[in-house]
């Protein structure tokens, strides 16, 4: 078997939804994502440390090269649907990963999604407008 096969960031496709329509914002060039825990410690009279982490979600990135105006549209659609007394949208992000070594596909879903922008962008003589947005998920399901 050759040892060369891993993955890399092209392997990987995402999906974002918002109520269940894609939200097709620029250009992705990068995606992180976290699972967040909560870390518990026991430590007994018999001098025993248990320890047990604790799934609380997921976290992460997206980062874009900006192209056209849908993302600043999504943004700013979603923060004025607070102020006028809306619920946020309910969100998912699905993250495809097309395995290096047999070509199969993982397919990852991670629920109760909330994203802030986090870099709206500078906007400078030739220089591309990169966007940075953050988010958090309840929990992450395989679902293929």
């Amino acid at each position: 078997m050759a040892q060369n096969n891993y993955n890399i960031g092209s392997d990987a496709k995402l999906t974002l939804l918002a109520d269940g329509i894609p939200v097709r914002a620029a250009i992705i060039t990068e995606f992180t994502a976290k699972q967040e825990t909560e870390k518990l410690k026991s430590k007994g009279l018999d001098g025993v440390v248990r320890n047990r982490h604790v799934e609380q979600g997921w976290s992460g990135t997206f980062k874009f090269d900006r192209s056209n105006p849908l993302l600043d549209d999504f943004i700013a659609a979603k923060e004025a649907a607070k102020y006028a007394g809306f619920p946020p949208p309910v969100m998912t992000i699905t993250q495809s990963v097309v395995s290096a070594e047999d070509g199969s596909t993982a397919k990852y879903r991670f629920d109760g999604v909330s994203v802030t922008l986090d870099e709206a962008g500078t906007y400078a003589g030739d220089k591309k407008v990169e966007q940075t947005i953050s988010w958090d998920a309840s929990f992450r399901i395989k679902v293929a």
